[in-house]
């Protein structure tokens, strides 16, 4: 979905904004299609009888569709400035509603199927004392592109205005600004940013562990000179056909993981349209999502090793909800990668205008150092153990990069970390050969 224009009066507004209705009829020929590979499990039944395997599958099929169905006619949405409302179920009745003052962001995504049909995924989401909460519904792209508008409008607005926006904006306009494009990622600089993830440095590592594995047992200096000569042995082939797919394993794997941010983050683009971040991405799942930047709580932004050698940071803007698990997105964490120093200054000037970073901060002191080198010793001697007794001559020179590696690391990030409190934020650095900072403002710190 395209940038949606301004709406004017008379375009893009449902007649009957005001009063519950059901989201659009597709809604369930997506859900049916996106829950179809729940029946992946059953291919290996139906192969091994197709008659009755291809009945079963009919079968819970058309169940599917019926309870599709039954649950998209009972479900409800209702807007007014006060906020959105949604009534479901089909037995007990459920009741979900998202104040206006409450909604942190609002996204719409458009995965493959959706995009098929014409329509998409319309995510609100909240934050308050009892916890995150979000609602869903499905709708045509152009319904989305005025609903996203109204709730950004909804929510940035004084709590005095929003009625008098509930009687002026179905007769009148819900006017959008022209966004600002802040930055405009190009397909090459994704395609680096995800072969220089994490998974590169494993995949490196590990190329470069087993081929020594596999010289050391596998070619001695006779199979060596009979491979030179152009007589193959068994042992000079086995080695060479070992070190030749872990190569390729390893390159593939890095080669997959830029493929994969290309996909995911495709056309990404960051743009500001009033008090909002507006961020849209996605190849075949396309991702639109506004930030309010009143209610961004924190900001990190991160480096690892290779990617501080391309200059390019990932960045996570915090709303609300804490960080996702294993460091992945959730309802209140949005990740910017590829983002270089000069952009990342601007994002933050954008969500933070009085900020001044320092080029000073208050370093940990020695005993933090002692105490992280202690624990990572302390690991390192059982790991350390274990190795000795397992494959003490071949793991022994990986083990000692690897605890180098370790010692170094805490050295680092004593050396580099530390905090600063500047005018109303606190800023904290930390990492050891990659690198890593927190802006929290003052105001917005929970605990």
């Amino acid at each position: 979905m395209n940038d949606p224009a301004p709406i004017i009066p008379g375009e893009h507004v449902p007649p009957s904004w005001r009063v519950p209705q059901r989201t659009t009829p597709l809604s369930p020929i997506a859900d049916t299609i996106l829950n179809m590979r729940s029946f992946l499990g059953l291919a290996v039944f139906v192969a091994l009888n197709p008659v009755a395997g291809l009945a079963l599958v009919g079968f819970l099929l058309m169940v599917l569709v019926v309870v599709m169905y039954v649950l998209w006619s009972r479900k409800t949405w209702f807007v007014t400035p006060r906020g959105i409302r949604v009534d479901e179920g089909l037995i007990s009745r459920q009741t979900r509603e998202i104040p206006a003052d409450r909604i942190q962001e609002v996204v719409f995504n458009q995965r493959f199927v959706h995009r098929l049909l014409g329509i998409g995924e319309l995510r609100v989401e909240s934050a308050g004392s009892a916890g995150s909460a979000e609602i869903r519904l499905a709708f045509r792209a152009e319904d989305a592109a005025y609903l996203r508008s109204l709730l950004m409008l909804f929510a940035s607005a004084e709590h005095e205005s929003r009625e008098t926006l509930h009687e002026v904006a179905p007769a009148a306009s819900v006017v959008q600004t022209m966004p600002s494009v802040l930055v405009q990622f190009s397909m090459l600089r994704l395609l680096v940013t995800g072969m220089t993830g994490a998974q590169t440095l494993v995949a490196v590592f590990g190329a470069l562990w087993i081929f020594s594995l596999a010289a050391d047992t596998g070619l001695d200096d006779e199979a060596s000179d009979a491979v030179q000569s152009g007589v193959e042995t068994a042992a000079a082939r086995g080695v060479f056909v070992i070190s030749v797919l872990v190569v390729l394993a390893a390159f593939g794997s890095v080669l997959l993981g830029g493929l994969f941010v290309v996909v995911r983050d495709f056309n990404l683009r960051v743009s500001r349209s009033g008090e909002r971040i507006l961020i849209e991405r996605g190849l075949l799942d396309q991702r639109h999502t506004s930030i309010a930047l009143a209610r961004v709580q924190a900001v990190e932004v991160r480096q690892n090793l290779l990617r501080r050698l391309f200059g390019l940071s990932t960045v996570r803007i915090q709303t609300a909800g804490g960080w996702g698990v294993g460091g992945q997105e959730n309802a209140g964490a949005t990740v910017l990668a590829a983002m270089n120093s000069r952009e990342v200054n601007s994002l933050l000037h954008e969500i933070f205008p009085w900020l001044s970073v320092p080029t000073q901060v208050v370093r940990p002191p020695m005993v933090a150092l002692r105490r992280s080198i202690v624990r990572r010793g302390a690991v390192l001697a059982v790991v350390g153990g274990l190795v000795a007794l397992v494959a003490p001559t071949v793991a022994l020179a990986p083990f000692t990069f690897v605890a180098l590696a370790v010692v170094g690391d805490a050295v680092l990030r004593w050396r580099q970390g530390g905090d600063a409190r500047t005018t109303g934020a606190l800023i904290v650095r930390s990492g050891g050969f990659g690198r890593e900072m927190w802006v929290v403002p003052a105001n917005r710190i929970q605990s």
